[in-house]
């Protein structure tokens, strides 16, 4: 049975996809080996990103400033990069389910808020 999830690129753009199995996320990631991001926040979904992403050439890394969030950068000093799909909660049997509508709701508020966010320091830098 497919899931609906979010995939959130760099740019904190987003789109609602179906996940069948694990193969649609690492395609929907676009990453040779994903990994679950832990939580940190006590939200209540669960993030897959690409494990190999913080490997490539550091001019070339795409932070992701909304998973960098969930995980708590701050604290742990780890970014979150490249994209990242966003589940629901693990049920009894250890599957990730579909994002119901209030989650999905949150986090497109605050990936709006993140994206007015950057284009003004993007428009502050010259970027």
């Amino acid at each position: 049975m497919s899931k609906e999830a979010l995939v959130v690129r760099p740019d904190c753009t987003w789109e609602i996809v179906e996940i069948n199995d694990y193969r649609d996320i690492v395609e929907h990631i676009g990453c040779r080996v994903m990994t679950v991001i832990p939580n940190h926040n006590d939200m209540p979904f669960d993030m897959y990103g690409d494990d190999e992403a913080l490997l490539v050439d550091y001019e070339t890394i795409e932070w992701n400033p909304y998973a960098s969030e969930y995980y708590g950068y701050r604290e742990h000093r780890q970014p979150i990069a490249g994209n990242v799909v966003i589940m629901g909660e693990v049920n009894e049997e250890g599957e990730s389910t579909s994002l119901d509508e209030n989650h999905r709701l949150a986090i497109v508020l605050k990936l709006a808020q993140m994206q007015e966010r950057l284009e003004a320091w993007e428009l502050t830098n010259n970027v």
